[in-house]
């Protein structure tokens, strides 16, 4: 039975899984095991620029609003392929009503809303900065990973109008293993 979404969420992770409230989650699956965790979403969307093509349909975003968490539904698979925690709704591509409201522990090390970049080098997983402001680590090779981890952080604007050297983190995302060809949970036409 789906949780209420008011339920409060402890996030666990290692370089090879994710844990939500000790239920181990390094695989995508149908939107309804992930309703039965974390309850039924605030609203689902499709925000894409672009209309899919005709007999298809963009990725969906289910938002849990009052949690600062959110769902990414692949387009073809209709499974659950990413799970991402919003630190700053102002800085999200996906934002929610409030900010992540739950306990993240990245490999021992505590992240919150406010949690600063340079956090992510006291923990014991390995992160690669992408880009200015990305931040990726990838269990495994990249054909067998489980979960792929990308941070993304900013740097809060500074009354002169530059942005400060000092690293906010705006949000956190778990990618799970995904096969983009599964149909097995894609409804029948």
């Amino acid at each position: 039975m789906p949780q209420s979404p008011s339920s409060s969420f402890q996030f666990d992770v290692s370089a090879d899984s994710v844990h939500v409230n000790q239920q181990r989650l390094n695989a995508a699956g149908p939107p309804a095991m992930f309703h039965a965790i974390f309850g039924i979403p605030s609203r689902i969307e499709e925000r894409a620029k672009a209309d899919a093509p005709a007999g298809n349909r963009n990725n969906q975003t289910h938002y849990y609003d009052q949690l600062g968490i959110t769902l990414n539904e692949h387009h073809y698979t209709h499974q659950i392929q990413e799970i991402n925690l919003v630190f700053d709704p102002a800085h999200s591509h996906h934002p929610t009503k409030t900010a992540f409201q739950g306990i993240l522990s990245m490999a021992g090390v505590s992240l919150h809303p406010g949690s600063l970049e340079r956090a992510l080098a006291d923990s014991s997983i390995t992160f690669t900065k992408r880009l200015p402001g990305i931040w990726f680590a990838t269990s495994g090779t990249t054909s067998d990973s489980s979960i792929s981890i990308a941070v993304m952080t900013y740097g809060p604007k500074l009354p002169s109008g530059r942005r400060s050297k000092s690293r906010v983190i705006a949000g956190v995302s778990f990618c799970l293993k995904h096969d983009p060809w599964d149909t097995s949970y894609r409804p029948e036409a």
